[in-house]
């Protein structure tokens, strides 16, 4: 599973950002030639995080306000969300998704002098945790999961940050220069998915011996794309301040 990101500047007004990745996987089907299929489980153990980091307004106050004035100028809030779904499409069935509490964040700057300079940087926020479950697959059949071709899920990340940069720019370039930025936001989700077969051994049913309630897990992480948190671009890059 994958994730992405990246940086914004020179923001005005209102701005929004969408993120969007995803993987491809496959899992081994159960080989006949071990026994009889008796039941079939999907689960997966991954991690996600998300965050905003050094959102921030700068003001260029060249209006010739009062001296001791108090001029609300710049400001940013910023808001982002993220969605982690999963499906199986090959056989069909079922998916899931998961959506994650939104992170916001913001700063405003107040310039108290005449031709002043001034400039905010918005808390960074941060999330993340585990998503752990499995993929309900009753509607379909066991014959379903039976062969030599590969089992096939896709994992999706996606994501959107947006806000407004609060710039009170009239346009005229001798007075305010107001600018917005955020030096790094992102989403990402890696992790494993597990098939686990549980299958009655050949010679074991009407024996009298042996048989009955054998499973074994196929883990996906030696097929499974998987990454890790350093995706999420918790770099923090370089900025010229605006």
């Amino acid at each position: 599973m994958s994730g992405g990101g990246g940086d914004l500047s020179g923001l005005t007004g209102n701005f929004t950002s969408n993120i969007l990745d995803f993987a491809f996987m496959a899992l081994p089907r159960f080989d006949n030639s071990m026994g009889t299929l008796s039941g079939v489980q999907l689960t997966y153990a991954t991690t996600y995080s998300m965050g905003i980091y050094e959102a921030g307004a700068s003001d260029t106050f060249e209006e010739g306000g009062t001296f001791g004035g108090d001029h609300n100028d710049a400001g940013i809030s910023a808001h982002l969300v993220g969605s982690f779904y999963l499906q199986l499409f090959d056989p069909s069935s079922s998916s899931m998704t998961v959506n994650k509490p939104a992170l916001d964040t913001d700063c405003y700057t107040q310039v108290r002098a005449r031709n002043g300079d001034s400039s905010c940087v918005a808390p960074n926020i941060f999330d993340s945790g585990a998503i752990n479950g499995s993929l309900p697959i009753g509607g379909l059949g066991l014959l379903a999961f039976i062969g030599s071709d590969p089992i096939n899920l896709l994992a999706q990340v996606t994501g959107n940050v947006s806000g407004t940069c609060d710039s009170n720019d009239d346009g005229n370039p001798n007075h305010d220069q107001d600018v917005c930025w955020i030096t790094s936001y992102g989403v990402g989700w890696g992790g494993n998915v597990s098939v686990t077969y549980t299958f009655d051994a050949e010679g074991g049913n009407g024996g009298g011996t042996g048989g009955g309630g054998n499973t074994v897990p196929e883990p996906g992480s030696c097929l499974l794309l998987v990454t890790g948190l350093a995706m999420l671009g918790l770099r923090r890059r370089g900025r010229t301040k605006l």
